[in-house]
């Protein structure tokens, strides 16, 4: 007998009224009928009514240790009530069809299936069972691997399992027809089912939604979550969960192993993210391969190496990447050497190496641009035209791909472009101030989709809230004021007389940091501001390198303001001046390197010959252009400021190969149109960075610009006037009078020659 045999008075309205008061606008009278279609009887009807009784979260929990019964009643009442949820996997917590049951509690098929994993009699280890083969098993890897079930695809030659045969041609799963279903969770028509359920197929938006689980620790929502403890079901997502401390059977050492431990053979993260070492092909080196071609394994340099050389098959003549030999030991193109692979790219039909078998590089680097660019309605809005141009047309396929795959600064571009709304500024500030934001900003302003915003006190704001939100409410408000009232004003004054550059921004942010960090170090040794004395200030001072000493403007702020007491923080100026001069002998044999050694890169020998030679900072090398280098009658100039400057023989040859070497890079890097910086930077249209090129002069040569400046500044001072130093270098008056002070030397008898060419003048020109 059925629940739906025994009238009114069976359980079934019972359990339509607890339904009916659980689920808000539900209809009694239907409910009763869903749940006499399930035709239970009356021995399950009165468990489901009890457990519904005793579970009041039975509905929206997904608990799978209910009873097959409220499984069932589950998956009727989700189709037609959205609060309602299925029944999760006890074990992995999947919203799919829960056809079997371990320990009390109902689980899918695949967890069901890895409780029932044999030894494959073909690779020996613990798998799947798929069929049977003499008296043991074969399992789904080796099965799906087996060279017997694999054809080449009918329409893009791989060789692959057939997934679809039209007409009796195979086709593979990528190239087959894909049916569009109506998705039985959301609705949407015209969608590929990313998974057949018992009600339906589901799009993949559903399908990952119905695996999002809340992570126990962190309380991050993700589908990547794994059981915290099968007895409180609760989740725990994969960057807080710690694996299991196992001997790995690779290394033998006692590491947490994530993988392995079910085929009794685990593995660390390091073993297991390693391949085994091969030898190259063409290197004849012991690395790990990139990939297998027709000539072998194939380390990752020498594979780009063969890609970006294509040269003429001596069996077709075509010119071609050459990945294979012939019998008679020649390299040629994969076609002539006799592979079944597919070569040829199925959209512009060039034969390369192909990813995923089907497109060259070039052809897939443009597909994806493609996908990234293309909004909510199928096209790529106007505004983004010029970041297509400079992913596609400004950069080599090689650096677009790098690009597409690791830079954080593409992936913002994506989340933008998905939102449907307007890129502008104001929506780059929402997103913070970190690096990736500002190379993501400097990116679009190049490529035309952003109006150029300036060097302007309006990037720093954004920063500056980012900074003071991690403060104590005290110090940030004294911060604040410091900003707004102090920095924040001097600088929109520079910049509406247009002295703003990307190194005053810097200076601003240093002054910042650096009275941030004061702060701090007062709050760690329970000091106030107003209690300070110069005893705390000299010991913070000498506690850290001299950039602590621009503490000295927010220090005369603070005092004017009465926050402070009238406290002395010397000037990063002056009086470090003689101190920091490099010995004669060290600058001349750095100097010799710069000009000699052929083993440093020509822009670091470019440099340290300008800062060593010229007293140059890295602010203003890195500024030069092609322009400001001429050429006359076979000597090479170089204009620091107003008037060119004749160059050694020796830096004039090193200053052509750099000139040389960013017309015609050898890295494969194209040539970005109206390139004009002598020191390009990684960005697009800027220089390189002025912080990064000091970095690499003190790393990579041992030339500390501060000393080495002063050096050569303190010998061109001794032997040339101060107005002609001031004019020919680039600095003002009174920092070369102050040099030639340190020098020891005076420019009198300089003046008195200029005194008497001016009185002569009239006379010469009466002549």
């Amino acid at each position: 007998m059925t629940v739906g045999d025994c009238g009114a008075t069976t359980p079934a309205a019972e359990i339509a009224e607890v339904l009916a008061r659980r689920i808000p606008g539900a209809d009694v009278d239907r409910l009763t009928a869903r749940i006499a279609e399930l035709k239970l009887s009356l021995r399950h009807a009165v468990g489901l009514l009890a457990h519904l009784e005793a579970h009041p979260d039975a509905l929206s929990s997904g608990d799978a240790t209910g009873s097959a019964a409220l499984r069932r009643l589950l998956d009727v009442l989700a189709a037609d009530h959205p609060a309602v949820q299925r029944m999760r996997c006890h074990n992995c917590g999947a919203q799919t069809e829960l056809r079997y049951r371990r320990d009390g509690a109902s689980i899918c098929g695949g967890c069901y299936r890895q409780t029932h994993m044999k030894v494959c009699v073909r690779c020996g280890q613990m798998g799947h069972p798929d069929i049977r083969e003499g008296d043991g098993i074969v399992c789904t890897r080796c099965r799906r691997n087996d060279p017997d079930r694999k054809h080449p695809c009918a329409r893009c030659g791989t060789v692959a399992l057939v997934a679809y045969r039209i007409d009796g041609r195979p086709f593979c799963q990528k190239c087959g027809p894909h049916r569009l279903h109506t998705c039985s969770s959301c609705g949407r028509r015209e969608q590929r089912a990313h998974a057949m359920t018992a009600h339906g197929p589901i799009c993949p938006n559903c399908y990952r939604r119905g695996r999002e689980h809340q992570c126990v620790q962190c309380g991050r929502t993700t589908t990547e979550a794994r059981r915290a403890d099968p007895e409180s079901r609760t989740w725990i997502c994969y960057r807080c969960w710690t694996p299991p401390t196992m001997t790995c059977t690779n290394c033998g050492q006692l590491k947490p192993c994530a993988r392995g431990s079910a085929s009794g053979k685990p593995l660390c993260s390091t073993c297991s993210s390693r391949r085994p070492p091969r030898t190259c092909a063409v290197c004849a080196r012991s690395v790990q391969p990139q990939t297998t071609l027709p000539v072998g394994p194939v380390c990752g340099r020498c594979y780009r190496k063969i890609r970006r050389h294509p040269h003429a098959c001596v069996v077709c003549g075509e010119t071609r990447p050459l990945v294979g030999v012939n019998d008679a030991g020649h390299p040629t193109c994969g076609p002539c050497c006799g592979d079944t692979r597919n070569w040829v790219c199925r959209d512009c039909g060039r034969i390369d190496l192909l990813i995923a078998g089907t497109l060259c590089l070039t052809c897939n680097v443009k597909d994806r641009v493609r996908q990234l660019l293309t909004g909510a309605d199928g096209h790529i809005r106007p505004q983004l035209g010029g970041v297509s141009e400079l992913l596609l047309d400004e950069y080599t396929p090689e650096q677009t791909q790098e690009i597409l795959n690791g830079c954080q600064w593409i992936r913002l571009l994506g989340k933008l472009i998905a939102t449907g709304e307007p890129i502008t500024h104001d929506a780059l500030d929402q997103l913070g101030c970190g690096l990736h934001v500002h190379h993501l900003r400097h990116v679009l302003v190049y490529a035309g989709a952003l109006d150029e915003r300036g060097e302007g006190p309006d990037g720093l704001e954004p920063w500056l809230r980012t900074l003071l939100s991690t403060l104590p409410s005290g110090c940030a408000t004294v911060m604040q004021r410091y900003a707004s009232w102090s920095l924040l004003p001097r600088t929109r004054r520079r910049a509406a007389r247009g002295q703003t550059k990307t190194s005053t921004l810097k200076y601003v942010r240093t002054q910042v940091l650096v009275a941030h960090q004061f702060l701090q170090w007062l709050t760690a040794n329970q000091l106030s501001l107003a209690d300070t004395t110069q005893h705390d200030v000299d010991t913070w001072l000498r506690q850290g390198a001299s950039t602590r000493l621009r503490l000295r403007d927010f220090m005369r702020w603070a005092s004017a303001r009465g926050l402070v007491a009238d406290l002395e923080v010397r000037w990063l100026g002056r009086q470090g001046l003689p101190e920091q001069i490099l010995d004669e002998d060290q600058r001349w044999a750095l100097l010799r390197r710069c000009l000699r050694d052929a083993t440093l890169s020509l822009r670091l020998r470019t440099a340290g010959a300008l800062v060593l030679l010229y007293g140059q900072i890295p602010t203003r090398i890195v500024e030069l252009t092609v322009s400001e280098v001429t050429t006359a009658q076979g000597d090479v100039y170089l204009r620091l400021r107003d008037r060119p400057v004749l160059l050694p023989p020796p830096l004039a040859a090193v200053v052509t190969q750099l000139i040389a070497a960013n017309a015609q890079p050898s890295n494969g890097q194209r040539v970005r149109p109206h390139q004009v910086w002598l020191f390009p930077g990684a960005r697009a249209g800027a220089h390189l960075d002025s912080g990064h090129l000091t970095k690499q002069l003190n790393e990579d040569i041992g030339i500390f610009v501060r000393p080495a400046r002063g050096a050569a500044l303190s010998d061109l001072a001794g032997t040339l006037p101060a107005p002609v130093l001031a004019e020919l270098l680039g600095i003002s008056i009174s920092a070369a009078a102050r040099w030639t002070a340190v020098a020891g030397s005076d420019y009198a008898d300089y003046l008195a020659a200029c005194r008497d060419l001016t009185q002569r003048q009239p006379h010469d020109t009466h002549d």
